[in-house]
């Protein structure tokens, strides 16, 4: 994300000025079917909240953190995207994310284990993701375990 982005700072300022929906609308990402939503819908709905969660999580604004959040997991529950699709959303979130455990990733990872299980396990860019953005394949290990995929090792 480019921090003189004047978008993403337009839309910081009207969260934080302006009441009512500050997002703007929840997306109807394919009118409720599985078709796999435009690269429009995809670049609107789906990344641009991803460089405003940036933005608001670089100047410390958890509140914005928390709406953006909360958006993006309604619009995925509307989107049935494909490899593609799914792994530019990983790639933008995980070039700026250096946290683990962050509610966005929390968000994402959850998304992916809900819905896109078969393409993590089997997929070739998956599998590249994971060795790219190491706080990914961290936060996918809690992912797996907090329900219950996989079961860790206790430490003695």
């Amino acid at each position: 994300m480019n921090d003189d982005d004047p978008d993403s700072f337009e839309r910081m300022l009207r969260f934080f000025y302006t009441p009512g929906d500050k997002l703007g609308p929840i997306c109807e990402l394919s009118g409720g079917t599985k078709m796999a939503p435009s690269a429009v819908d995809i670049q609107e709905y789906l990344l641009d909240p991803l460089e405003l969660y940036a933005l608001a999580d670089k100047y410390d604004a958890p509140v914005l953190c928390a709406n953006v959040t909360r958006t993006l997991s309604r619009n995925l529950l509307k989107a049935w995207l494909n490899g593609a699709q799914l792994s530019s959303i990983i790639r933008k979130h995980y070039e700026t994310c250096i946290t683990v455990g962050n509610p966005m990733s929390v968000c994402i990872t959850g998304y992916i284990i809900s819905r896109y299980m078969s393409w993590f396990a089997t997929n070739e860019e998956a599998s590249v993701l994971l060795r790219e953005y190491p706080t990914f394949s961290v936060d996918m290990i809690l992912s797996l375990r907090q329900k219950n995929k996989i079961v860790l090792p206790v430490p003695a």
